[in-house]
């Protein structure tokens, strides 16, 4: 939603009509394939252009970010894997079309002592090439 100086400036009235107006990105917290969302991700140093295709869903990045449990029962995922991260780090690599030991393990910054996706801001990241995801203030 458009802020104008923290002020509410949305044209539209209800999500539907801020969506058509541009005005709104939805995001799902766990079926909203990756490349809906973006159009490349960081990794290592530059970015890479993420693959029109089903490889991964939100739901592994919050999984591999540490902000969703795990859930290894949970097959109901891109590729009919586990819900774990390192299923999900694998989807990941995937959509960047990159083989999974070329995906580190290493990097899990957002959510440590934080709840989770609801309650996210999106703000638009011009070098991602789509919304970036900031944990609330």
């Amino acid at each position: 939603v458009p802020l104008d100086y923290g002020q509410v400036a949305a044209t539209a009235h209800d999500d539907a009509g801020r969506m058509l107006a541009g005005e709104l990105v939805y995001t799902g917290v766990e079926r909203s394939a990756v490349a809906a969302i973006v159009r490349r991700l960081p990794h290592r140093g530059c970015y890479r252009p993420v693959a029109s295709e089903l490889f991964a869903e939100s739901r592994d990045a919050w999984l591999t970010l540490g902000c969703l449990p795990e859930a290894p029962t949970s097959t109901s995922t891109a590729d009919g894997g586990p819900a774990t991260v390192e299923a999900a780090r694998i989807r990941l690599a995937r959509t960047m079309l990159l083989d999974p030991a070329d995906f580190g393990r290493r990097r899990r910054r957002c959510c440590r002592g934080h709840r989770g996706p609801p309650g996210e801001t999106h703000r638009p990241s011009p070098a991602a090439g789509g919304p970036e995801l900031r944990p609330p203030a």
